[in-house]
């Protein structure tokens, strides 16, 4: 794993629990948006690992 996959590893955690406090909170749409994003960035990252 070189620094930049622990950093975009690190990015994804911090988005996940952003959109996650946002559900929690009431901010349906924004967390929503959120949690797509960092699940489309988590498969883009997974993906190039293989």
């Amino acid at each position: 794993m070189h620094i930049g996959d622990g950093l975009q590893l690190a990015g994804i955690i911090g988005l996940a629990a952003l959109g996650t406090m946002l559900l929690v909170v009431g901010a349906l749409g924004s967390g929503i948006v959120l949690l797509a994003v960092t699940a489309v960035w988590f498969w883009r990252l997974y993906r190039t690992a293989e």
